[in-house]
């Protein structure tokens, strides 16, 4: 009897679940566009501890930071990182002399607050936020060996988010590349709230409860499901928000934000060749979106393996609803027939990625 394996990933989905491969992918596809990455992601920068352009990556960081800009750094502000990574740190130029060619970016309204990603982490871990070119170079001679590199990536902090009662919160969505590299988006996701009052000050930059809003580190928090059940929201609790505290008309949400994050879910996906040679395979990816105070909407980062833990009455009604729909819709492109019978699937198709 012939029997059909389907696998539940895409060969090279790392080309989109890396936040190293993703930023290179979209800022090479961007200028082909004529369009700046920096539109749909906020600015980033790659750190290869084992790359031999490591040097140059942290030249290019120094231009946003102030001290490095103004020359006011004594020595090369990575010193400490190279000193890790290579025998004789002296045999580097300063990097700080080659940054006072550029002005800083800071302006009186930006604390330039940033955040260090590891490339392939992803549940919150590894993340840290600082906002001088000390902390980071501390950050990363702690990571480094001479021999073992890691990539990371450097991504300016969105420091003006929009809030819920005066909490950070972003959106999940749930996105499915199949065997034939259609592109679908699942029309309900869900919002996850911060349960600490949002604060860019010094002593709350480490303060991961209010600055990260992912399930596995807000519900070690004392006050989680102190303000919405399991620190979630749906799509019709998020309108109703966006409407009482923010004045936006009852359809914001579906007519202008969607389409937005629809939007740049394309071009993400249109970025990259995803390979399709082993036959029957798919990819459930879950996207992270933030959406700032005056509405601009910026990817965050792109998951494979989302979390599908039904945390709260909310994802355990929604989670396994979308994953049945998702398999109805997968059966139907592997068998065909009774199989294709989708009505009441949330499942839409955006486009196919070879007919981009």
């Amino acid at each position: 009897m012939h029997r059909t394996v389907i696998y539940n990933h895409l060969p090279n989905h790392e080309q989109l679940s890396n936040k190293s491969n993703l930023l290179k992918n979209l800022e090479a596809h961007c200028r082909k566009k004529g369009l700046s990455a920096h539109d749909y992601i906020p600015p980033t920068f790659n750190i290869d501890l084992s790359s031999p352009f490591l040097e140059k990556q942290l030249r290019d960081i120094c231009h946003v930071f102030p001290q490095a800009a103004a020359g006011k750094t004594k020595s090369s502000p990575f010193c400490q990182l190279l000193s890790v990574l290579r025998p004789s740190p002296t045999d580097s130029k300063p990097i700080s002399i080659l940054a006072n060619k550029f002005k800083s970016r800071k302006t009186d309204d930006c604390l330039n607050v940033w955040l260090l990603k590891p490339a392939g982490n992803n549940r919150g871990q590894g993340i840290q936020l600082l906002d001088s070119l000390s902390a980071l170079d501390s950050l990363l001679a702690q990571q480094a060996t001479p021999r073992r590199g890691k990539q990371f990536v450097l991504q300016k902090y969105i420091e003006k988010p929009l809030l819920i009662q005066n909490r950070k919160f972003d959106m999940r969505i749930w996105v499915l590349v199949n065997q034939d590299m259609n592109l679908y988006v699942y029309q309900e996701g869900y919002i996850r709230t911060s349960s600490s009052v949002y604060s860019l000050e010094k002593e709350s930059l480490q303060d991961m409860f209010i600055h990260l809003t992912n399930t596995a580190i807000q519900k070690e928090n004392t006050t989680y499901n102190q303000f919405e059940e399991a620190n979630q929201l749906s799509y019709a609790m998020f309108q109703e928000v966006l409407s009482r505290e923010h004045g936006c008309d009852p359809e914001f949400l579906q007519n202008t934000l969607l389409p937005r994050i629809y939007h740049i879910i394309l071009l993400v996906f249109s970025s990259t060749s995803l390979n399709h040679s082993q036959p029957f395979c798919y990819e459930l990816f879950g996207l992270d979106f933030m959406i700032d105070h005056v509405f601009n909407v910026s990817l965050l980062e792109v998951n494979t393996n989302p979390c599908l833990e039904q945390t709260g009455s909310l994802l355990s009604a929604l989670i396994p609803q979308m994953v049945s729909q998702m398999f109805r819709t997968l059966f139907c492109s592997v068998y065909g027939g009774v199989a294709c019978k989708k009505e009441g699937s949330l499942w839409e198709l955006l486009t196919n990625i070879y007919r981009k």
